[in-house]
């Protein structure tokens, strides 16, 4: 032992068998990190992700590993989900549906797999995800569709015209309301784009999309 008293055959065996144990988990923690590590670092080429937000979801994935909460979970999955942890971390509004679309998991795992790391790994690491309001997509889609500012500017004025005058947008996703404003503000600023593009680029159905159109229309006769 450690202070060089001699092991008796049977805590000699057994100390064996522990030491036998460790080395599987640690060889099984660095071959799950050996693939992870590319796997992370294609994902981040695919989606655009900067450095700082890369090394997060490193080491948000790492503690998943080292909380051996990847037992059912497939290395991507909880990769996917580890980046979208990292970007709500930056406060980046990337959606679900952009991530499992390269990484060519289901979005349903990948939001599993979230929700565990926002449970169980985030307040490890002292990290806190940032919620997205729907202006905060308006910015990124109307970037996306090469809309004028003014364009942007009063999508975001239909929204928040909306709020004050008590529209309970409780339950409906923030993606939908941003998607609608920008169609009525392009459809304004005859910048036009369809319902069909906007849709896709929003990852929300046409169908979404024309209820909450029709939920914020009136508010823009209300938009100087």
């Amino acid at each position: 032992d450690a202070r060089g008293t001699l092991l008796s055959p049977k805590y000699k065996s057994k100390f064996n068998r522990l030491a036998k144990i460790h080395r599987s988990l640690t060889t099984s923690y660095e071959r799950n990190l050996w693939i992870a590590l590319p796997n992370l670092q294609r994902l981040q080429k695919r989606l655009g992700i900067p450095d700082p937000v890369a090394e997060d979801a490193l080491r948000i994935y790492t503690q998943t590993v080292k909380k051996k909460l990847t037992m059912g979970r497939s290395i991507d999955t909880l990769l996917s989900a580890s980046i979208f942890a990292a970007l709500r971390v930056h406060g980046i509004p990337r959606t679900a549906e952009e991530i499992t679309k390269v990484a060519q998991i289901p979005k349903k795992k990948v939001i599993k797999a979230y929700r565990l790391i926002l449970m169980e790994v985030l307040p490890k690491l002292n990290m806190r995800v940032q919620h997205f309001t729907s202006e905060r997509y308006v910015d990124k889609f109307n970037e996306e569709l090469k809309l004028s500012m003014k364009c942007r500017n009063i999508a975001v004025k239909i929204i928040k015209k909306a709020r004050e005058s008590g529209f309970n947008s409780a339950g409906k996703d923030p993606k939908g309301i941003a998607a609608a404003a920008i169609y009525i503000g392009s459809k304004i600023c005859t910048e036009n784009r369809t319902q069909k593009e906007i849709s896709k680029l929003a990852r929300v159905t046409e169908v979404t999309l024309r209820m909450r159109v029709k939920d914020l229309q009136r508010y823009a006769n209300m938009v100087d």
